[in-house]
């Protein structure tokens, strides 16, 4: 196995950390990895955490694949890529990105298919395909504009700036900022982890895709068909802490 073409799983209590690569790799993304981390995060009902190495959460795709690639062949990457990544936004359970290091192009787009972006003030970000002559094909624009609006992420995708965590921080691309993004990452997930599961998966569906009010609605009444709100409830007017289920 190539020594870029490696993930580690670790499960703490209900979360699971999944980590791209090792040592001072870049790792770089292809589908055959893509597929393996769409696979560990689609997978159990624990609360995933994704991150990297020191040096970087992931740089992007391998621009090798590129060399000699067509139209054709470029748009079935693209395909498959967006499908993954459409799985992974779409996954039950949440997912959190702890990122040091480099998060550019393909790299940045799996970051922003996830929940939540924890960063460190070093990190460096950015959709940068604009400097290979291409631009982002797994979805990156669409979900950089929900999170900052059309006028910046213009800028960022036609420039294909950097930026640090923390500009990416006092942008909005990231959710929080700290010296140890994991750390921060495990606290976030341990908490959401012993929310309702039933809830947070109607939350996560509210969410990534398109609805009406009345969809709202109708989560909601499904939230009191099930019994983690008769516990959420009871748990309340008796003065103490919930116990989900899970």
């Amino acid at each position: 196995m190539p020594e870029n073409d490696i993930i580690s799983v670790e499960k703490k209590g209900n979360v699971k950390i999944i980590r791209i690569g090792k040592g001072d790799s870049l790792n770089p993304l292809d589908i055959d990895l893509l597929e393996r981390i769409t696979g560990e995060i689609c997978s159990g009902e624990e609360v995933k955490i994704i991150t990297g190495s020191d040096r970087a959460f992931s740089a992007g795709a391998n621009i090798r694949n590129f060399d000699g690639m067509n139209g054709e062949k470029a748009h079935e990457f693209s395909m498959k890529g967006n499908m993954l990544f459409n799985r992974i936004a779409g996954s039950e359970t949440p997912v959190i990105a702890a990122i040091k290091g480099y998060s550019l192009g393909g790299g940045m787009e799996l970051a922003l298919s996830c929940d939540l972006r924890v960063v460190s003030p070093e990190a460096k970000l950015g959709l940068t395909e604009i400097n290979l002559g291409i631009l982002p094909g797994w979805g990156g624009i669409k979900r950089m504009r929900a999170l900052i609006g059309e006028e910046k992420t213009a800028y960022l995708v036609m420039t294909g700036t950097i930026l640090t965590g923390k500009e990416a921080y006092g942008m909005g691309l990231a959710s929080f900022m700290d010296d140890d993004p994991l750390r921060k990452a495990m606290e976030l997930a341990e908490d959401i982890s012993k929310k309702s599961y039933n809830s947070l998966m109607l939350i996560k569906k509210l969410l990534r895709h398109s609805y009406d009010p009345g969809d709202e609605s109708t989560a909601f009444g499904k939230a009191f068909d099930h019994r983690d709100s008769k516990e959420g409830i009871e748990s309340f007017l008796q003065k103490r802490k919930p116990n989900f289920r899970n």
